[in-house]
């Protein structure tokens, strides 16, 4: 009986097994059938004919029933829409990654109750985690990434106390890190990197004790990094980069003694990078870089033996590189680049001989390159650029046979280039341009066979382009401008056929433009500006189908017309023909090129009339035609171009007819130039719709209109000129506040305002224009009163209201004291202060008047230069013919002709619009004033340090201490008091005294003793009379100037510099030759010695005066001396090393003179009396009677030549 009834259970048993093992098959039969994909190979085993657990494929069976599903990377394309939740209540094991589900996750999944580990990860699932996900009891991990996952993370997951694994990174999950995962208390792995999440980093994270891996990273999740994180003592793996973190590293992060890889990259983390990080022993990556951070790196990083990896780049780090890194024995890649380090490289970087990358470009450091970092065997990049690095190349380079980038750009390295780096047989990349370097191209060069990118421009090498290059068949890239290389481009670089990119612009090349070149069907960037190439362009350019930039600017080439083949470079985006000689007519083919965005032919000899079908150019940016003979009328479709087209600049040509009158709202215009023309009419009121006009130059043509006050709405217009034209009627403005924001320059002279009116004021609302820098409203027939809302412009540089018939007091105050004249000549009507007719003084001066009149400076005029300045910077160009007898206004017009040509050489593509328009006021030194002499090596523009710019004085707003020390250093007045008085007791901790050139009579007092904070003390030009000069004044330690010339001092000399020209007698005091080093002092001298400074032997005696030697300069290689005896000597070293005159002129006020050079003295020529001779005008006759120039490294000071101190902040560069 008891087996019977045994077997009957079997029986039963069997059969339920059999009945539930076959429900299972059916309901997974049952979801195989909605999948889109039935031909799947893997899943043929899955038939009806066969159980799931008699070798369905994935399909793993405990006891008869379903316990594991693995159906990973099995192409399946399907919902879980279908799969039979309910039906599979033994499943431990749901292995589905890297699959094509797509829809969201039923949640019915909460039914798996007895589920171990699920990995839908890798597929397309998209909507919520649902919060049913929390039922899964039993689960240990859990792998939901790299889907569409969206919504919060359920706090219901932290139900999962026996979760050990959860990934859910890559979806797009937003919110915040629900605190509850802080439950997880068996959690060793957390990966939430690359969601949307937001919000802090709970503190809760901290307690999850069996943390070995911790990602967070590229998320926008903010605050602070708890410091509970230090709590996690097995945690090996901290990513929390590309986050929104703020505030400092916590200290505690250097508890994690486990942590091999720690990245906090891509934060805006601040505050010092923690010493404690130097307890992480394991450590092996240290990833920082992208922050905030500031201080110095910790010496404590050296300690990290283990470390392969070193990231601190984009920073505020400052400091020096510790040496200890030198320790990292195991480092690899060593990243500190952007940041504010000094101080020079470390030789003990040279012992990391596992690196294979080294950047430490975008700092400040200095010094020379380590020769030893030729030992670096395994280095493949090294990267340098931008720091201030100096000397030569070491050759050392060359044994880096590894190197495959090098890259020591924009440094201050010179020497020439050592032929070593021909070694370098992996180099892909050289880049050494913006340096000193100088000498040939190294022909060993040409064996770089591996080379894509050559950059040598901006240095100073010379000789011919090597034929060598021709070996580098891999070249991309090839620039070489701005250098002095000469002789002919050889054609053995149209043999680079990868060339993309080819610069040979700003040298000294000559002969054709090589037909080779036309072979190169890659190149996309040619420029070849500013050569002394001749010929023709050549034809063979035409098969450059994929130039996207053409520069041939300023060259000797002589071709008869645009050449047509132009029209073939379809690809065609800039295009700089300007200087070149061109004639002809201007191809109508060029409106097919539809991807021009900057075309730029000016200054040739181009004629006929502009073809419609420049209008086709939609995507035209800059158009400049200007200085050529182009006639006719403007097509009218020009207007409709505003929309896209930014600079239009068609200036000194022979156009006619009407202005465009369909300018459209929203237009980009900037700069509209069309001076000098016959244009006639009327301005067009629809220029009112370019907002964005910087620049509007119509003058010099025949425009009959009334003054627009519609221009007025124009609230970025900063040059308004309308000069020249037959403008009548009344100025009239729109009286508002908001009337010209911008506006710097105002020029409506020459017209006929006003003319035949019974009234026609200078409308009072003109005041309002706080940040005009220039007016000209000369040569037109305005009457009345100049407004007293004028003294309120304070920015006025430039006043010119000549040739009007105004009458009536010229307003005083501010701007006012600083015109001349020449502003008000022709206006028989005016009064006031600078004319000789007083305002209620019955005609005479007032004494305010006399004392302006008395203390005006002899001043350059320079309002029509100032015009013109504002024009060339904006627009490219400004040149106008103006009348004027006075010389300088024929100097003005010279120095804007040098600065416009800054703009006639645009930079490359990406800084067409930038370069025309940034900078506007600080322009650049070199290109605007002295750009000849620098492009010939005679100067050389060094850089002046923000606190040393005394031009800020004109610029900027200033403290006081600053503006009275610049005002100082130019040798001007900074108040005049006209009636006399004494000097009183000083106030405590003033910097600068500066009473020179006024009326002070009495005694100098004691009491400046107290001044112990004193730099300048300046009493020169007054009548201080009584008393000696107070040996106290000794006490002054921190004075470096000291000025009391050109009073009626009297009694001995105390240890005090310039006191002469008063009535002191007495030995000169042994004690001021203590003085040399920190104060620039003189004394009559007949005798000018040359010293020795580290033997303190006298070299030479300079003997040739026959009186005493008042004054001294060095300028360039030559040596100025000023004597009584008439004379002013030019000392030059001959072979011997020695001093000696090699030009000796005769001068009436050689004994009054000091030889200040101003900026207006050119440099020495060969003639060298008409050098003197532009020098004597410039001698001042009573300030600094003797002055320290340096120049070229040379010092002079009272006769004696000595090398310069290696900071000199008394000496302006």
């Amino acid at each position: 009986m008891v087996s019977k009834i045994f077997s009957l259970l079997q029986f039963f048993t069997l059969f339920t097994i059999t009945f539930a093992s076959t429900e299972e098959a059916t309901a997974l039969l049952k979801w195989k059938a909605t999948f889109k994909n039935q031909n799947n190979s893997l899943l043929a085993s899955w038939q009806p004919s066969s159980g799931a657990c008699s070798g369905w494929y994935g399909v793993i069976c405990f006891n008869g029933r379903v316990n594991r599903l693995n159906i990973t990377n099995a192409s399946v394309f399907g919902t879980l829409y279908d799969f039979p939740f309910s039906s599979l209540p033994f499943l431990e094991y749901f292995e589905f990654s890297v699959n094509n589900l797509s829809g969201t996750i039923p949640p019915d999944i909460g039914n798996l109750t007895n589920l171990i580990y699920l990995d839908l990860s890798i597929n397309q699932i998209s909507g919520i985690i649902p919060p049913q996900i929390g039922s899964l009891a039993r689960l240990q991990n859990l792998y939901l990434a790299d889907n569409h996952l969206i919504g919060s993370i359920p706090e219901e997951i932290g139900y999962l106390r026996s979760l050990t694994e959860l990934d859910l990174s890559t979806n797009s999950l937003n919110g915040s890190i629900p605190p509850s995962l802080g439950n997880l208390n068996k959690l060793t792995l957390l990966y939430l990197y690359e969601n949307n999440l937001s919000g802090p980093i709970p503190e809760e994270i901290g307690y999850l004790r069996s943390l070995t891996a911790l990602a967070l990273s590229t998320n926008s999740l903010n605050g602070s990094i708890p410091p509970s994180l230090g709590n996690l003592n097995n945690l090996s793996l901290l990513y929390l980069f590309q986050n929104q973190l703020s505030g400092s590293i916590p200290e505690e992060i250097g508890y994690l003694r486990s942590l091999t890889e720690l990245a906090l990259s891509t934060n805006s983390l601040n505050g010092s990078i923690p010493a404690s990080l130097g307890n992480l022993y394991n450590l092996t990556l240290l990833l920082l870089y992208e922050n905030q951070l500031s201080g110095s790196i910790p010496e404590e990083i050296g300690q990290l033996r283990s470390l392969t990896e070193l990231a601190l780049y984009t920073n505020s780090l400052n400091g020096s590189i510790p040496a200890l890194l030198g320790n990292l024995n195991s480092l690899s890649h060593l990243y500190l680049f952007e940041n504010q380090l000094s101080g020079s490289i470390p030789e003990e970087i040279c012992q990391l001989r596992s690196l294979t990358k080294l950047y430490l470009s975008n700092n400040s450091l200095n010094g020379s390159i380590p020769a030893s970092l030729g030992n670096l065997n395994n280095l493949t990049l090294l990267s340098l650029y931008e720091n201030h690095l100096s000397g030569y190349i070491p050759p050392e380079i060359g044994y880096l046979r590894s190197l495959t980038q090098l890259d020591l750009s924009t440094n201050s390295l010179n020497g020439s280039i050592p032929p070593s780096l021909g070694n370098l047989n992996n180099l892909t990349l050289l880049s050494l341009y913006e340096n000193q370097l100088s000498g040939p191209i190294p022909s060993e060069l040409g064996n770089l066979k591996n080379l894509i990118g050559l950059r040598l421009s901006n240095n100073q090498l010379s000789g011919p382009i090597l034929s060598e290059l021709g070996n580098l068949k891999n070249l991309s890239s090839l620039d070489l401008s701005n250098n002095q290389l000469s002789s002919l481009i050889p054609s053995v670089l149209g043999n680079l056929k990868n060339l993309s990119g080819l610069r040979l612009s700003n040298n000294q090349l000559s002969g054709p433009i090589l037909s080779e070149l036309g072979n190169l069907k890659n190149l996309s960037s040619l420029d070849l500006s500013n050569n002394q190439l001749t010929g023709s362009i050549p034809s063979s350019f035409g098969n450059l189908r994929n130039l996207r930039t053409l520069f041939l600017g300023n060259n000797n080439l002589t071709t008869e017309g645009i050449p047509s083949f132009i029209c073939n470079l379809t690809s065609l985006g800039v295009l700089n023909l300007s200087r070149i000689n061109l004639k002809g007519k201007i191809l109508q083919c060029l409106g097919n090129i539809s991807g021009l965005r900057y075309v730029k032919m000016s200054h040739n000899n181009l004629s006929g009339e502009l073809p419609p079908s420049i209008c086709n150019l939609t995507s035209l940016e800059i158009l400049d035609l200007g200085r050529n003979h182009i006639m006719g009328a403007i097509p009218q479709c020009f207007g409709n171009m505003s929309g896209h087209l930014e600079v239009l600049d068609m200036q000194h040509n022979n156009l006619s007819g009407i202005l465009p009158t369909t300018f459209s709202i929203g237009s980009a215009l900037r700069s509209f130039n069309l001076q000098g023309n016959k244009l006639e009419g009327k301005i067009p009121r629809s220029l009112e719709n370019c907002q964005r006009l910087e620049v509007l130059d119509l003058g010099n043509n025949l425009l009959n209109d009334t003054f627009s006050m519609l221009l007025g709405t124009l609230r970025e217009l900063r040059v308004l000129s309308l000069r020249s034209n037959k403008l009548h009627g009344p100025i009239t403005t729109l009286g508002s506040e908001y009337m010209f924001l911008e506006l710097r320059i105002l020029d409506l002279s020459r017209n006929d305002f006003s003319k035949n009116l019974s009234t026609g004021p200078i409308p009072p609302s003109l005041g309002r224009l706080s940040s005009v820098e220039s007016l000209d409203l000369s040569g037109n027939h305005l009457v009345g009163e100049i407004p007293p809302q004028f003294a309120s412009l304070t920015a006025l540089e430039v006043l010119n209201l000549s040739s009007n018939h105004l009458e009536g007091c010229i307003p005083q105050g501010n701007q006012f004291h600083t015109f001349e004249n020449n502003s008000y000549e022709g206006n028989d009507g005016l009064r006031g202060f600078p004319l000789s007719k007083g305002c209620g003084n019955h005609g005479h001066d007032s004494a305010s008047e006399k004392t302006y009149a008395e203390s005006a400076l002899d001043e350059e005029s320079n309002s029509e230069f100032l015009n013109d300045f504002w024009k060339a910077a904006l627009m490219g160009d400004g040149t106008q013919n103006y009348d004027g007898k006075e010389k300088e206004a024929a100097k003005a017009k010279e120095l804007q002709k040098k600065q416009q040509s800054h703009l006639e050489n645009l930079p490359m593509e990406q800084d067409l619009i930038s370069g025309t328009y940034s900078k506007v006021k600080h322009a650049a030194v070199d290109f605007h004033f002295v750009r000849h002499h620098v492009d010939i090596k005679k100067v050389r523009v060094v850089h002046v340090h923000a606190a040393d710019q005394i031009t800020d004085t004109l610029t900027k707003a200033l403290s006081k201490l600053a503006f009275e020390k610049n005002l100082f250093k130019l040798g001007l007045v900074i108040h005049r008091l006209t009636r006399g008085g004494v000097l009183t007791h000083p106030v405590s901790n003033i910097g600068y005294l500066c009473m020179g050139n006024n009326s002070l009579n009495g005694s100098i007092p004691f009491s400046l003793r107290n001044l112990r904070n004193l730099s300048i003390l300046s009493l020169n030009n007054n009548h201080l009379t009584t008393g000696y000069i107070p040996k106290e004044i000794g006490y002054l330690r921190a004075v470096t100037y000291l000025h009391l010339n050109d009073n009626s001092l009297n009694g001995s000399i105390p240890t005090i510099p310039y006191l002469h020209d008063n009535h002191l007698y007495g030995p000169i005091p042994e004690e001021i030759g203590y003085l040399w080093s920190s104060l620039h002092w003189h004394a009559d001298l007949k005798h000018s010695k040359v010293w020795n400074l580290e033997t303190l032997e006298c070299l030479q005696v300079l003997t040739d005066h026959t009186s005493v030697v008042m004054s001294v300069l060095c300028w360039d290689q030559f040596l100025l001396s000023c004597s009584p005896d008439k004379t002013i000597k030019v000392w030059a070293a001959n072979e011997s090393g020695n001093l000696e005159v090699t030009y000796t002129n005769q001068e009436e006020r050689a004994d009054d003179c000091a030889c200040s050079l101003p900026p207006s003295v050119l440099l020495p020529t060969t003639n060298m009396e008409e050098f003197v001779k532009q020098l004597i005008p410039a001698l001042s006759t009573h300030f600094l009677p003797v002055v320290i120039e340096r120049v070229g490294g040379i010092r002079v000071q009272d006769g004696v030549v000595l090398d310069p101190p290696i900071n000199d902040d008394d000496v302006d560069s």
